[in-house]
């Protein structure tokens, strides 16, 4: 993968786990429930890093 498509290609991952954790979260109750909403705050969290990281090294975020 070029390092143009990078950015890309973590932005959809990122959004992809993100939604697909909170779709299977809304599916549960008590506590699995409330660790994979955990889980899903993690991946949005790395996913606005990431996006950090792009705009800083100049590279461009979707």
């Amino acid at each position: 993968m070029s390092s143009l498509r990078t950015p890309l290609h973590t932005q959809r991952s990122g959004v992809a786990a993100n939604a697909l954790s909170c779709d299977l979260a809304f599916n549960l109750e008590g506590s699995p429930r409330e660790a994979l909403l955990g889980v899903a705050q993690l991946i949005e969290l790395t996913r606005l890093l990431a996006d950090r990281v792009f705009t800083v090294s100049g590279q461009a975020s979707p």
